[in-house]
């Protein structure tokens, strides 16, 4: 019959009449007889909304605006935007005054002798911060899948700024310091010091833990579709203004004060600063209204109830292999990122010693390279998005091609910026020519990998799963990549680049695997393969 061909028989005896209507994609008969009238429609399953389904994953929308939907959302003002940012600077500069400063601060509450012991007990503070994420995330990926990305936003960066506070009035445990807790060397309290020191970066650590990944979630979930790849890049990308605005902090506390002005007060002041930024960011993130894609889930939970699930439960009961492998595929962003800091640290010692540019200068040049990260990330996801239009699927790919570039450029130029970093104190153009392919490559993997990553999981647990995710390989690969990197290059000085690549290759391994799954291998399950 052909498509939207009306058939009618009708019996003219009365008893019955038949109507049948057929198109290409349903038909309905109509049997109508004497005064009872039924309607029996034919209709395919897949078209039919289901009130009770076996999964009840079927229910969950998607966290990203497809084709099919009507309501167009606008694009978020800048005010909005901001509010949703304001964590990730404050977080980085957070990070980044640390960095700058953690010798300093290394003299106010670890003054061992030789300094190299004071140095590796503030890589462990440091790693300490990181180890806390995952419980962080939890807590606060709870809290955002539970009770709204909003909420979870607030309580992250009020925690945030309580760290930040934390550090500026900490006394130090220095007896030699001014602002030493006890003159007596004797004396236990400088033990309480260095503890409180150490909680006020583990609190830090905890915000940390659902900061980037609710602020992530949360701007493309409230993004129109055909901008949700570059406005899933912003709060990444911004990022490297926190951690350039610390390095800059840095800088000009460096260059108006003497070195014992530096080591006795000039850090205290760069984390003071912060305090603002956590005020503001605090009242702006009041005003941000809960994503439409949450407050559809929470819809779907009215409509259709299910037992109470905690989405801690049920993300690490249903979705093992989508958490393993989305681990594995975010070491392509953590660990690069980090090594870059600490190369940063690493070969600044072997700049200023060979006298070829002074530390702040070279602050100076660090912070540039590391503007390449937006500087690239945000035109290359805006490509992403004006040659994808409103093609959800083309999107998809293009996003999954781009980053798989990404991580390719970091397994092959990593090592090579290990040989130029090596010439660092002979050749200063080497050292920028490093920072600047790193950077680079940063830049190209941040522009892709939020929208990526938001895909992979249902609406309703989210946060959680992403939280849970990131901040594991956070603090399996970035933590511990100062003291790692730092042990293999006294062993042997192209180790951390061979390091560093292998990884990254295991995280394009992981991220070619997800994609062919997307196509029918189904190691995610169904609603996760859906959703890449």
């Amino acid at each position: 019959m052909d498509q939207g061909q009306l058939h009618l028989t009708v019996d003219h005896s009365g008893a019955e009449k038949n109507i049948t209507t057929s198109s290409s994609s349903s038909s309905v008969s109509l049997l109508l007889t004497g005064s009872e009238q039924a309607v029996e429609p034919n209709i395919p399953t897949a078209h039919l909304p289901v009130d009770n389904p076996a999964n009840p994953m079927d229910t969950d929308q998607d966290c990203i605006p497809t084709d099919e939907d009507d309501e167009v959302i606008p694009f978020p003002s800048g005010i909005a935007l901001f509010g949703t940012v304001v964590g990730n600077i404050l977080e980085w500069y957070d990070f980044g005054i640390f960095s700058a400063f953690e010798k300093d601060i290394a003299d106010n509450f670890f003054s061992e002798n030789p300094p190299v012991f004071a140095q590796i007990k503030i890589f462990v503070v440091y790693a300490s911060a990181f180890v806390m994420r995952p419980i962080g995330g939890l807590v606060l990926g709870y809290i955002g899948d539970k009770y709204g990305r909003t909420t979870s936003l607030q309580l992250s960066v009020v925690g945030m700024g309580l760290a930040c506070t934390a550090m500026t009035v900490l006394p130090s445990s220095n007896p030699e310091m001014p602002y030493a807790i006890s003159r007596d060397k004797n004396s236990h309290l400088p033990i309480i010091a260095t503890l409180l020191m150490v909680v006020a970066r583990i609190i830090q650590g905890l915000s940390v833990g659902g900061e980037l990944v609710g602020s992530m979630v949360y701007s493309v979930e409230t993004s129109p579709r055909e901008y949700s790849t570059f406005l899933g890049a912003i709060p990444i990308c911004s990022a490297t203004l926190g951690t350039f605005s610390g390095f800059l902090v840095a800088t000009l506390i460096g260059s108006f004060t003497s070195e014992q002005q530096r080591q006795v007060w000039g850090w205290r002041v760069g984390f003071g600063l912060g305090l603002p930024l956590t005020i503001g960011g605090f009242f702006l993130r009041k005003w941000l209204r809960e994503s439409k894609a949450f407050l559809q889930a929470q819809q779907n939970k009215q409509r259709h109830p299910q037992p109470q699930k905690s989405p801690v439960v049920e993300v690490l009961k249903e979705y093992k292999m989508a958490l393993l492998l989305v681990f594995l595929v975010l070491t392509a962003w953590c660990l690069p990122i980090w090594f870059y800091v600490w190369a940063r640290a690493f070969y600044m010692s072997i700049i200023a010693s060979s006298k070829q540019v002074q530390s702040p200068t070279g602050y100076i040049i660090v912070s540039v390279c590391l503007t390449l990260v937006t500087i690239v990330g945000l035109p290359c996801s805006l490509s992403i998005d004006w040659n994808s239009l409103s093609n959800t699927q083309e999107r998809e790919k293009r996003t999954y091609r781009m980053f798989a570039f990404g991580a390719l450029c970091h397994v092959v130029f990593t090592p090579l910026t290990m040989y130029l970093f090596n010439q660092g104190s002979s050749c200063l153009v080497c050292i920028v020519l490093a920072q600047a392919v790193l950077g680079i490559s940063n830049g190209i993997v941040a522009s892709c990998f939020v929208t990526w990553m938001v895909r992979v999981f249902p609406t309703k647990v989210n946060y959680t799963a992403l939280a849970i995710s990131y901040n594991l390989s956070q603090a399996v690969f970035a933590g511990t990549a100062p003291l790692v990197c730092t042990a293999l290059a006294a062993w042997w000085w192209m180790a951390p680049g061979l390091f560093v690549s292998f990884w990254c290759g295991c995280g394009l391994l992981a991220l070619v695997v997800c994609e062919s799954t997307a196509k029918g291998k189904a190691w995610l399950g169904k609603q996760t393969a859906q959703r890449i």
